[in-house]
């Protein structure tokens, strides 16, 4: 197996990892808590990372994990969350997450260094060496893993508050 491809299934793994253990615990309830000013909660970035997850899958060519009704609840604008049964549970997403990431890595541990470093078009509509696409999605999914921890501590701290 190439490196490219070894460093993207290791760091896929150790921000699923993370993810698991900011996500330990939570209720569906505390995962929809924002901060004070207006923002994203626990389940939106979740289920965000999941839609990269499937937007890496697609440069691998792999099939998405969810149909792009799914995808675009969680795209760009939180804003399509407002309705329990538009959204998934953290259980749900957790699954997710998993699912993609053992599609993910089964698509990395086939990928050759050549095939790569082909250039596929990414979402913004720029084309990119599709490795170099597939890092900059973990980048983006590393980013958002940073955001859970902060949103697991005002959960965390919205339990103490509670008598």
């Amino acid at each position: 197996m190439n490196t490219t491809a070894v460093n993207l299934i290791e760091g896929y793994q150790e921000n699923s990892w993370l993810i698991r253990r900011h996500a330990d615990s939570l209720s569906d309830a505390e995962a929809l808590l924002q901060p004070a000013f207006e923002a994203i909660n626990f389940s939106w970035v979740l289920g965000h990372i999941v839609e990269h997850r499937n937007l890496a899958l697609v440069a691998l060519d792999k099939t998405s994990l969810w149909p792009a009704a799914v995808d675009r609840l969680y795209a760009a604008e939180p804003g399509g969350l407002t309705g329990a049964e538009r959204r998934r549970s953290v259980l749900q997403l957790l699954d997710d997450l998993e699912a993609a990431e053992q599609r993910l890595i089964a698509a990395l541990e086939a990928a050759s260094g050549d095939w790569l470093t082909e250039a596929v078009m990414t979402h913004f509509g720029v084309e990119k060496p599709r490795g170099v696409y597939v890092a900059g999605l973990q980048w983006h999914e590393t980013y958002h893993v940073g955001q859970l921890g902060l949103l697991r501590s005002l959960a965390l701290a919205q339990r103490k508050r509670q008598p």
